[in-house]
């Protein structure tokens, strides 16, 4: 009968669904590793939110896989009496159904039940929430905590990339209360650098990005820092996080620095080589609104690089100056 070989799909599915799971992380389509400080409160949210719904997803599949191979494989017979559930079934949920045992009562708790979960994930989302978007758990600008600050402005379809001069980030660096930091975002100054598609910071210590779009929205993300925010147009949104391990190392060779190293071995991995998507459908070139994260090994090294990107970028404006 067509209503067995239905029951039979929706079985298969189910069992295909969850061979997925299985077999996901060890083929590595699953989570990529976390790497902030915040990573391990957003990935135990999610799993909570996912072991929730895979309960419920296999519990109402396999109801409803039985009772289509049950009743659905044929004409229903006339008949007074109120249809029985299988004697399995009946005994297995006895102490349910003889409590849930008219319509309303089901309607009832049905409602009942997703109304108490999702309470629960209000309440169980709250701290990861306060820790990766409240901005009272923002850096604070003294001290050890003065984290470094880079300006993020999105387009269509690369990111573009600002940092102090190496001068004025040493200058930051050494006050404790620097006032001129502050106002970084959306200030631009004579003798910033500029990249594309590259955000460079060092492990172990804060970073405050100042997001913006130049056009429509865009969705800056780094996946495995656990970092999520869309850039709107007319706003400059504060997104911070502090990276735990590093992946990039400076090539003798090429005179520049790298990224996928892995820290253990020093070798190149492709584990390491973490990405800054665009998370927000924003035109024919989304696919390829591709740009990279690069955590150096300490201060020292994040300096290094940024004297050489500022040698750079002198080199290139000198180019554009002449050329006209």
């Amino acid at each position: 009968p067509v209503g067995k070989w239905w029951s039979v799909l929706f079985a298969a599915v189910m069992v295909f669904c969850l061979g997925n799971f299985i077999v996901a992380p060890l083929w590595g389509w699953w989570l990529p590793e976390g790497y902030s400080t915040h990573a391990g409160s957003v990935d135990k949210l999610f799993y909570i939110i996912f072991w929730i719904t895979a309960f419920f997803f296999v519990l109402t599949e396999s109801i409803l896989c039985v009772f289509m191979w049950k009743y659905a494989s044929g004409r229903p017979k006339e008949s007074s009496e109120p249809a029985k559930a299988p004697g399995v079934f009946t005994k297995m949920f006895y102490p349910v159904s003889n409590v849930l045992n008219d319509q309303h009562k089901v309607e009832m708790a049905w409602t009942v039940v997703p109304a108490l979960i999702l309470l629960y994930i209000a309440f169980a989302q709250v701290s990861a929430w306060a820790e990766v978007k409240y901005q009272s758990r923002m850096p604070k600008y003294e001290g050890a905590l003065t984290p470094l600050q880079i300006d993020v402005s999105a387009r269509q379809f690369e990111w573009r990339v600002r940092y102090p001069s190496s001068e004025r980030f040493q200058e930051w660096m050494k006050k404790k209360d620097p006032s001129d930091y502050k106002n970084f975002a959306g200030k631009p100054h004579h003798d910033d650098v500029h990249v594309v598609n590259e955000v460079h910071v060092w492990k172990d210590h804060p970073v405050v990005v100042h997001l913006s779009t130049r056009d429509v929205i865009h969705s800056f993300n780094l996946p495995h820092m656990r970092v999520k925010q869309d850039a709107l147009p007319g706003k400059v949104i504060p997104v911070w996080f502090t990276p735990t391990k590093e992946n990039s190392a400076l090539n003798k060779q090429l005179g520049l620095y790298v990224d996928g190293i892995n820290p253990a071995t020093g070798k190149n991995d492709n584990a390491y080589i973490w990405d800054l998507a665009c998370a927000e459908l924003c035109g024919w070139g989304h696919y390829r609104m591709i740009g990279r994260l690069y955590v150096h090994k300490d201060e020292n090294e994040f300096l290094d690089w940024l004297k050489k990107a500022e040698s750079q970028s002198q080199a290139r404006a000198a180019q554009t100056t002449s050329a006209r």
